[in-house]
């Protein structure tokens, strides 16, 4: 396999959705290797994320394949931008504002984690979500879904829109905020979205957590 990025496409409920895998340099692919899953935030892409986190360095240096999928845009026809054509995931909130698209961002993300299965030997005991953002309530939402399959998540600068998540096995959660995020506030309050202008009242952040 040759290392660095390569893109892959899946089709299923009538789209075409793609997404990036990296291979760093000198890895075994003979044996069973662990994979991490990274989700981008609204308007991002998987480019960004795989780069801009610094996700392909980390692969580098510890031996992991990272898997960077692309989120749908608002409009399916048009060409995604991040302010008038963001990609968003739909990540179960009932606010989500990817909620009316109707696409299974849980489906599609089973089958890229399935490909990618067939594709390399991944160590089924070490599959692994992050995601920020938007991505990170995406991450919230698959770990209800997959929890007898992911080892681990990683929320970042997001949270869980489910009003009753329900497990099958609690799944180990490390969960990662700044203080001053603007999108986010720790103790909750109105956010003006930089999408559409409108504002709304977000809980404290603990409270999505203790859920």
């Amino acid at each position: 396999m040759t290392p660095g990025i390569a893109s892959h496409v899946l089709h299923g409920g009538g789209l075409k959705r793609r997404f990036l895998v990296y291979t760093p340099e000198g890895i075994d692919l003979s044996g069973f290797v662990p994979v991490v899953l990274v989700l981008h935030g609204a308007g991002g892409t998987a480019k960004w994320m795989l780069e801009e986190t610094g996700w392909d360095v980390k692969a580098d240096q510890e031996g992991f394949l990272v898997a960077a999928p692309e989120a749908m845009p608002m409009d399916f026809s048009k060409k995604p931008k991040f302010f008038t054509n963001p990609q968003v995931w739909n990540d179960g909130g009932q606010t989500s504002v990817a909620l009316s698209r109707g696409h299974d961002d849980v489906a599609f993300l089973t089958s890229l984690l399935d490909q990618v299965q067939r594709q390399f030997a991944v160590d089924p005991r070490r599959i692994y979500v992050t995601g920020f953002s938007n991505g990170a309530a995406m991450t919230f939402l698959l770990a209800t879904g997959l929890s007898q399959r992911l080892a681990a998540i990683a929320p970042v600068a997001g949270r869980c829109r489910l009003e009753a998540p329900a497990l099958e096995r609690p799944v180990p959660t490390l969960y990662m905020i700044g203080q001053d995020d603007p999108l986010v506030p720790l103790a909750g309050g109105d956010v003006k979205s930089p999408w559409n202008g409108q504002t709304a009242n977000r809980p404290p952040v603990r409270e999505t957590l203790d859920k």
